[in-house]
Parts: structure tokens; C-alpha cells; sequence
């Protein structure tokens, strides 16, 4: 008869002895000591080996840190032994992820001489070896290499090769895992999916992790690829592998995909009412990542909005923009595309210094000119080709007024800076030569009436 949860709570136990009794073939009490057994020797064996790598350990560095106080030759031999010590604590040190499994093993060994002294039969020791096997060879692996992944993946061979030795003990666990259940509406859920859950849950999120990552690595590497479209790329890969292991996890755990049919319909009617905004900012991300017309560095400035400033990430969702006074702003990728953008650097990066002066009447225009294009000329971010070109552009009611054009390399870099240095520099010149830069100023001339004239 099936065990579920709705049994009463004194028929568990006695139904988890009956069911490890069954598995081994044996007395209960002999499973419960060496079940103990077991689990004493997992831990003392774990304690024991990183008590004795640290012991190593704090011998290395304590070592390290004491200077030989004897005399020259007697330094010589004190360090020569030294180091030759110091070499095999350190082969030891290498060798340290071996001492948990090898203690393991020998008190798995002293264990099955131990209960069948006692007269109980140790039948559930001699299993295990395969398994204690298994973790001597992990960890000597891990020990050559010092590699987890390496290690993991060596693991993840040797172990299912042991498993055919537990088969008559996993067909009666699935059994029996299978027999803890309980009703959820018309869904039976036993224990044996709850664990098939966590453990596919678990792997899955890992390679998940490891793909993703090495994808990154990977795409990192290819200069020659624009950062946006890496960027892209990485985006539909994370997708791509999602989609897969959640495919993956619902075909391990024997769940019908057909039945997500009306479930996949009402995340469309989610999205199209509650997730418009959002789906609207995803869209809209991998259009700006394929257009390529907003790229990282790019000096962009939103029209209608005060925010300008450098692209520093571009996302799924939004697009990191950096101000001249170094705050960040998150802007929706949506307001990118639905809003006037002016991109600065978006063919290249070359950028157009105005500058306007004022000169007042009376001033030798062709002297100002020639002052006003040097000092521009001179300064050594402006570019000499195409050169700075300098215009009269009016007469003004207050000053003649000049405005000079000139070109930099790199708009990003040191805009404002230039044209300060320029100006400074003009006001110099002018005030050596004696041009004046006039302040605003308006004439009134007083009519008087004719009548007041007579009078």
C-alpha cells in the first residue's frame, strides 16, 4: 500500500524501517549501525583531513617567517634544510584534498570489521566502497589539476558508472520516494518529483551559469566585433539558454509541454497589458543593439530632455547614460526610439567649436579678425584641417559681432575646456592690442518740440 503524508504519524517510522529493511535485506538495527557508522565517518574524516591541511598551513607560514640567526655557514645548512622540509610540507599541502576520502575509506574498512565483531551484519558498507572509490579519485584529480571544473566533470563520469551497483537499492528508494505523496487539485505530487525538481533545478542553474559565462569569455575575445553587437549577441545567447534549460528541466521531469498551450496564452495577454512597457523596453533594446545607432561612448543628447552624456551600457531594458557632471542616469530604451536623439559621435567623432565675440565700434576689424583666427588656430586641440574660419556675422546695436568656427578631434574629450582656453587667450590679445569687447550700450537722442524752441 502506497505511504502518503495523510498517514498517521506513528506508521512513518515503522514504514521507513520496513522499506530500509526490504532494500538491504536485513535487520533494521543492523542498517541503523551502519547508517551511524556512515555518517560518523563522512564527518570525522572531513574534520580530520582540514584539520591537518591547516596544521600544514600555519607550519608553511610559520616557517616562512623565520630568518635563520646563526652564523653564515650554519645559515647556509639551516636553510638548506629548511627548504627541503618546507618542499615536502608543501607536497602534503598538494596532496591535502586526498586525506578526507583516504580516511574515509579506512574507517569504512574499520567500521565493517567493527559491527561484524558485534555479531550485525555490515551489508550496507560494503556498497559504498564504489562510491568512497569514486571520491578518492575526485579528489585526486582535484589535486593534479586544482581545477573544479575538471574535477566536477570527472566526478559527474566515475559516479553513474558505480550506480549499476545500487541498482536493487535505488529501485526500492524510487519506490519508496514514491510512495510519500499528497493531491494538489487533480495533481499527484510525490517526493520522488519534489527531489527530481531540486536536483534538475540545481544542475541546470549550474550549466546554465558555467555556458553563459564561457559564452561572455568567448565573445569578449572578438575584438574585431563592434561592442553593441556583442552585446547582442550576448543577450540572445542568455535568452537561447534559458529557453533551453527550462525545455530541458519540463522534458527530465515528464511534464507535457502541450499542457502550457493556455498558459502561454495568457502570458500573451499578460504582456500585451500589464507587460506592454516592459516588452516595449525589450524590443526596443535589441533594435538599438542591431541598428547600431546608439553604441557605447557615443555622446548623445535626448531632445525635449536635459539629459546628454556618454552611452556606458546598453542594456535589455535600458541604457546607462553618464552626464559632464559624472551622474548616471537609467533611460528607458523605449524614449530612444520613440524620441528625437542628436548623436554626436554617431559617423564619427570629430566635433565644431562656435565661438561668438563682440567688438566695439571703432576697433580695427581686420586686426580683430586676424587675433581672433590665431588664437584659435594656435590652441592644439583645434584641427588645421579643416582650418578655423572666422566670420562677421553683423553689426549689432552694442559691438560688431564675430563668431569663429573651428574643429576638434574628439568631441568627447575637453569640449568646454577648449573653448575656455580659447577665449582667455582672445581677451588677452585684445587687451594687448587695445580692442575693446564693449558692454551693451543704447544711445538716446532728446528731440525738443519746436514751440518750447521759440518759447
Amino acid at each position: 500500500m502506497p505511504l502518503s503524508l495523510s498517514s498517521a504519524p506513528g506508521d512513518l517510522l515503522p514504514a521507513l524501517g520496513r522499506a530500509f529493511a526490504r532494500m538491504f535485506s536485513a535487520d533494521p538495527l543492523d542498517i541503523s549501525l551502519s547508517l551511524l557508522w556512515v555518517t560518523t565517518s563522512i564527518l570525522v574524516s572531513l574534520l580530520l583531513g582540514q584539520l591537518i591541511k591547516q596544521t600544514i598551513k600555519r607550519s608553511i607560514k610559520k616557517r616562512e617567517t623565520t630568518a635563520p640567526a646563526a652564523g653564515l655557514e650554519s645559515a647556509s645548512a639551516a636553510t638548506q634544510t629548511s627548504q627541503q622540509s618546507s618542499l615536502a610540507q608543501r607536497l602534503a599541502l598538494r596532496a591535502s584534498p586526498l586525506f578526507a576520502p583516504l580516511l574515509n575509506f579506512v574507517c569504512l574498512m574499520a567500521g565493517v570489521s567493527a559491527i561484524t565483531h558485534l555479531g550485525h551484519d555490515p551489508s550496507l558498507l560494503p556498497m559504498l566502497r564504489p562510491l568512497a572509490a569514486s571520491w578518492i579519485f575526485a579528489a585526486t584529480v582535484y589535486a593534479v589539476t586544482h581545477s573544479r571544473t575538471k574535477t566536477f566533470f570527472v566526478a559527474a563520469l566515475i559516479v553513474p558508472l558505480s550506480l549499476p551497483l545500487f541498482a536493487p537499492l535505488l529501485a526500492e528508494g524510487e519506490a519508496f520516494l514514491s510512495g510519500l505523496s499528497f493531491t494538489l487539485g487533480k495533481a499527484t505530487i510525490t517526493a520522488l518529483l519534489v527531489l527530481k525538481l531540486i536536483i534538475t533545478a540545481v544542475l541546470l542553474f549550474w550549466v546554465v551559469e558555467a555556458v553563459n559565462t564561457g559564452i561572455s569569455a568567448s565573445l569578449s575575445r572578438l575584438h574585431h566585433v563592434r561592442p553593441s553587437s556583442r552585446q547582442l549577441l550576448q543577450n540572445l545567447s542568455t535568452i537561447g539558454v534559458y529557453i533551453i534549460a527550462g525545455l530541458s528541466a519540463l522534458s527530465i521531469l515528464g511534464i507535457d509541454l502541450t499542457a502550457f498551450a493556455v498558459l502561454g496564452g495568457a502570458i500573451g495577454v499578460g504582456i500585451g497589458l500589464g507587460l506592454q512597457k516592459i516588452s516595449s523596453n525589450f524590443i526596443s533594446g535589441l533594435i538599438l543593439l542591431s541598428e547600431r545607432t546608439i553604441q557605447v561612448n557615443d555622446l548623445i543628447e535626448i531632445e525635449g530632455s536635459p539629459i546628454s552624456g556618454l552611452v556606458k551600457h546598453t542594456g535589455a531594458r535600458y541604457t546607462l547614460i553618464e552626464t559632464l557632471d559624472n551622474r548616471e542616469v537609467l533611460v528607458p530604451n523605449d524614449d530612444l526610439i520613440t524620441n528625437r536623439v542628436i548623436n554626436s559621435t554617431h559617423t564619427n567623432s570629430r566635433g565644431l567649436i562656435r565661438i561668438d565675440i563682440g567688438v566695439a565700434y571703432g576697433s580695427d576689424l581686420e586686426k580683430a579678425r586676424e587675433i581672433i583666427t590665431a588664437c584659435t588656430s594656435d590652441h592644439p586641440n583645434i584641427l588645421k584641417d579643416p582650418a578655423p574660419a572666422c566670420f562677421l556675422m553683423g553689426f549689432g546695436p552694442s559691438a560688431v559681432d564675430f563668431t569663429i568656427f573651428g574643429h576638434i578631434e574628439d568631441v568627447r574629450e575637453r569640449k568646454l575646456g577648449t573653448k575656455s582656453e580659447i577665449l582667455f587667450d582672445i581677451w588677452r590679445r585684445f587687451k594687448t592690442e587695445g580692442i575693446q569687447i564693449p558692454l551693451p550700450q543704447l544711445q538716446v537722442h532728446v528731440v525738443k518740440d519746436k514751440e518750447e524752441t521759440a518759447a
